[in-house]
């Protein structure tokens, strides 16, 4: 309630605290945290990229956890289209410290592979809709700044 509603972020950050309190807990996640998250959770998105989509077979889905625990973490940036170049990718894009660039590799993937990273994603998403309420603040108030100086001349 300190921001004015005037202001366009007033909406952004009314928001982001609903969503908050739809959790019962206020918490934004840094990106370090979120970057350490997704080096455990790089693991299981490869695995389930490999799993066959009908898993009715055993040994396909025996066959996918075992070629995952032998993959290397993978955070580089690789051309292609792959599943595992998308969340190699994604990886980089964290290490960097784009979270944007991250999401929008994962985006690409299907559903179910994104199954086991559905809170991550929305810890991710809140963060930056979080940085952008910040900005868009942070811009409103340079405006009004300087038109008030514009005022005083």
């Amino acid at each position: 309630d300190r921001v004015p509603k005037s202001f366009l972020s007033h909406r952004l950050l009314t928001d982001l605290i609903g969503i908050q309190e739809q959790q019962h807990t206020f918490h934004i996640n840094s990106h370090q945290q979120l970057h350490d998250r997704f080096c455990v959770l790089e693991r299981a998105l490869r695995q389930t990229s490999m799993t066959p989509k009908s898993s009715d077979s055993l040994w396909g889905n025996l066959l996918a956890k075992l070629f995952s625990a032998v993959l290397m973490r993978e955070q580089i940036s690789r051309n292609g289209t792959s599943l595992n170049d998308r969340i190699s990718r994604a990886g980089h894009s964290m290490k960097c410290g784009d979270l944007q660039s991250a999401l929008n590799e994962l985006q690409y993937l299907d559903e179910d592979v994104l199954y086991p990273a559905q809170d991550w994603l929305q810890c991710a998403r809140q963060r930056l809709l979080g940085l952008s309420a910040v900005t868009l603040l942070k811009s409103e108030l340079l405006s009004r700044s300087i038109r008030m100086v514009d005022n005083d001349l």
